[in-house]
């Protein structure tokens, strides 16, 4: 966990960095990222404390090797919550800055190729009719925003596996500054629910409507999106309403959360599974993603993933080959050392 702090560390300082240098008022992105930093350190104060007494209990009940260790483990895991999110934040709101939006035309063009020959949300929107608003709201927004926020929190306070622990938490990491920062860099793009008013045309004009009628636009979703447009026309630096669209890191999450739980328990695969479907469903649904924004999010966490387990079983190998080798190499010195003593005599 020390390594993942002083990562975290490194990359809100580079963070700043550049917006000292990118930005167009640099002064105004420092402050919005300290305004972000003690935002965020006021909505994680309940659960940070819920878990921290989850985690406590839990050594005192169940005692583990370096239990001291671990609890340090969790506030070290707290603050590079705050570190990672203010820094991952704060370069968001620089990239259309950076590289303009330009990928749209062709992430849609693709979209509906995959889809053969119909737009993703089109084929989600016949699929959800009817679909409770408040249901997206509590999974898209609160349910996502709580697994993605406070996974190494959860790593921390209930794994006892330290590769496991390691591995997961470079996938984290990967999710949030590979995928979230530099793919959406180099694929910069808005999504359908902006393509319109971005590029001025009647492309997604069939959208608008599908959202009001499904109760999207009316909802808590459609005020961000609303506000979102605005804080990009007006230039403002909020990192909370940063836009940007190619890869979805709400997928990317949920993949994570979902391997996850295959990996710690059989029976709780289907509810990552489920979580995942749900994540990507909904991604589409809310005219935030073009499909294939989940489908590269998904591929790029379960190829890392299969690259890390991989890696281990290498390891496991070659341990393996070393054990099997061990009787012989020792049966060889022993031979060696009574040579040595049979020539002293």
């Amino acid at each position: 966990m020390r390594n993942y702090f002083l990562v975290t560390l490194a990359y809100l300082a580079f963070a700043l960095i550049v917006a000292a240098l990118v930005a167009e008022a640099p002064l105004a992105a420092l402050g919005a990222a300290g305004g972000a930093m003690q935002e965020l350190a006021g909505l994680l104060l309940i659960p940070v404390s819920v878990l921290f007494c989850i985690a406590t209990l839990r050594a005192l009940l169940w005692p583990v090797p370096q239990a001291r260790q671990r609890l340090l483990d969790f506030w070290l895991a707290a603050a590079s919550l705050l570190l990672l999110h203010v820094g991952f934040a704060t370069l968001k709101t620089l990239l259309p800055g950076m590289v303009p939006f330009y990928a749209d035309p062709a992430l849609a063009q693709v979209d509906a190729w995959l889809h053969g020959g119909t737009d993703a949300w089109v084929l989600v929107h016949a699929w959800g009719r009817g679909l409770p608003v408040a249901l997206v709201e509590q999974i898209y927004l609160l349910g996502w925003s709580f697994v993605a926020v406070l996974f190494p929190l959860m790593l921390a306070a209930s794994d006892d596996d330290k590769d496991r622990r390691r591995r997961f938490l470079t996938l984290y990491l990967a999710s949030w500054i590979v995928l979230g920062n530099l793919l959406a860099l180099a694929g910069s793009s808005a999504g359908p629910v902006f393509y319109d008013q971005l590029l001025g045309a009647a492309r997604f004009m069939a959208l608008g409507p599908a959202l009001l009628e499904s109760g999207i636009a009316d909802s808590q979703i459609g005020a961000i999106q609303d506000y979102m447009w605005w804080n990009y026309l007006n230039g403002a630096q909020q990192p909370s309403a940063a836009i940007s669209a190619f890869p979805s890191l709400h997928v990317a999450i949920a993949t994570l959360f979902a391997l996850y739980l295959a990996e710690r328990s059989r029976w709780l695969a289907p509810i990552g599974a489920a979580f995942l479907l749900a994540i990507l469903f909904m991604s589409v649904f809310t005219g935030y993603h073009y499909a294939i924004d989940g489908y590269v999010s998904i591929a790029f966490v379960g190829l890392a993933w299969l690259a890390q387990r991989q890696g281990a079983a290498s390891a496991v190998l070659l341990a393996a080959k070393a054990l099997t080798r061990t009787p012989a190499l020792l049966s060889r010195g022993n031979f060696a050392a009574l040579r040595l003593r049979r020539s002293v005599r």
